[in-house]
C-alpha cells in the first residue's frame, strides 16, 4: 500500500483543486507484483506539476477537461514524467527498506507469529522489488524516447505539455526495458547525461566559459549555485550557432511565461532586475571575453528569459553516487 501526502506542497491548493477536478482525492493506492494503479501515477503526476504545468492545465483545460476525457494525465511532459517516477522510485525504495531494517531487528525472533511476520515480509519484498523494476523499466524508456524526440528535432511547440502522441507510447507496456538495478543506474545516467543542459556538461564543454564562471564565483560558492550557472550558461549557448541544444534554443528563442498574478509579476521582476544588477557588476567588473558576456548579450531582458526557461524546465535529480544536481529539460 502508498499512501500520498503533498501537505508541504507551497502549490497545494491549486492542486488539490486539480485533483478534485480529475476525481483523483483518493491518496491510498494497492500495488501488485504485475501491475502499477494507473491512478498512482496520474496523481504523482499531479503532485509533481511545477507552476508552469499548474498554470498552463488551468489556463487551457481547467473548464473543458470533462470534454477532454480523464487520459490528460497520462503523460504531461518529459520533466514532470521523469520527476514523477523519481518520487515514486523514492517512496518505494523508502517502504522497501524499512522492511529490511525491521527484518534485521527481528533476525533471532523464531516464534510462530515472527515466523507469520516473516512470510508476510518476504511477499511485500518481493512486490516492492518487482514494482520498482517496472518503474525503473519505464523511466530508461521514457528517456530513451526523450533523447530520440530530442535528436530528431521532434519538439512540440513550447511548453511541449500534454502530447498525445508521445502519452501513446509511454503506455504502450511492450517497449519497457529489460534491466537489472547496475545496469539502471549506468543506462539512466547515460541518457541523462546526452539529453540534459547541466552545469557540470557545461563547464566540461566549455573550456572558456569554464574559466570565466571561474573567474566570477570562487569554487566553494559554485557548489551551492547550480541554477546561476545554467542561467548564464542559457544566454552563452543561445548565441552558439552550433550548440547541442540549438533545436531547443530555436523553439524557446521567443519564450516567455508571465505569472497569472500581475502583483505575482511586478514583484519578480524586481526581484530578477536586483539580482541581474549585483551580477553584472560582477561580471563586468573582471576583464571577460567580449564574445561571451559582452552588454548586448548579457542584457536584462536575456537574463529574465533564461531565468523562465530555468523555473519552466528545471528538474533536480541525484546521480548513482548520492550527489544532488539541477538539471534543463530539453523539451
Amino acid at each position: 500500500m502508498i499512501k500520498l501526502n503533498f501537505d508541504q506542497d507551497p502549490d497545494k491548493d491549486e492542486k488539490y483543486e486539480i485533483l478534485e477536478i480529475t476525481d483523483s482525492l483518493d491518496f491510498t493506492h494497492f500495488i501488485k507484483k504485475d501491475s502499477i494503479p494507473d491512478k498512482l501515477l496520474s496523481q504523482c503526476r499531479i503532485i509533481e506539476l511545477n507552476y508552469l504545468e499548474t498554470i498552463y492545465f488551468q489556463q487551457n483545460f481547467k473548464n473543458s477537461y470533462q470534454e477532454r476525457g480523464n487520459d490528460l494525465f497520462n503523460f504531461v511532459g518529459y520533466r514532470n514524467e521523469i520527476s514523477m517516477l523519481e518520487i515514486l522510485l523514492m517512496l518505494l525504495n523508502r517502504k522497501l527498506n524499512t522492511i529490511i531494517v525491521n527484518e534485521q531487528n527481528q533476525v533471532n525472533q523464531d516464534d510462530e507469529l515472527s515466523l507469520h511476520v516473516k512470510i508476510f515480509r518476504d511477499d511485500q519484498k518481493e512486490i516492492l522489488k518487482s514494482v520498482i523494476s517496472k518503474i525503473q523499466s519505464l523511466e530508461l524508456k521514457v528517456l530513451s524516447r526523450a533523447l530520440d524526440d530530442f535528436k530528431e528535432n521532434r519538439l512540440s511547440k513550447p511548453p511541449f505539455l500534454f502530447n498525445n502522441t508521445i502519452n501513446e507510447f509511454i503506455m504502450d507496456n511492450s517497449l519497457l526495458f529489460e534491466n537489472n538495478n547496475n545496469d539502471y543506474f549506468e543506462i539512466k545516467e547515460n541518457l541523462l547525461d546526452s539529453l540534459l543542459i547541466t552545469s557540470d556538461k557545461a563547464m566540461k564543454m566549455d573550456q572558456e566559459f569554464s574559466k570565466v564562471i571561474h573567474n566570477i564565483f570562487d569554487d566553494e560558492l559554485l557548489e551551492t549555485e547550480d541554477d546561476i550557472v545554467l542561467i548564464l550558461f542559457l544566454i552563452h549557448e543561445s548565441n552558439n550557432k552550433n550548440s547541442y541544444w540549438k533545436n531547443f534554443f530555436d523553439a524557446v528563442k521567443d519564450y516567455k511565461f508571465v505569472l497569472m498574478n500581475d502583483g505575482d509579476e511586478k514583484q519578480k521582476l524586481q526581484e530578477l532586475n536586483e539580482f541581474y544588477e549585483n551580477l553584472s557588476q560582477s561580471i563586468f567588473s573582471n576583464d571577460l571575453p567580449n564574445d561571451l558576456f559582452s552588454k548586448e548579450i548579457f542584457t536584462f531582458e536575456n537574463f529574465v528569459w533564461a531565468s523562465n526557461l530555468l523555473d519552466s524546465f528545471q528538474i533536480n535529480l541525484e546521480n548513482k553516487r548520492g550527489k544532488k544536481f539541477l538539471g534543463i529539460m530539453p523539451l
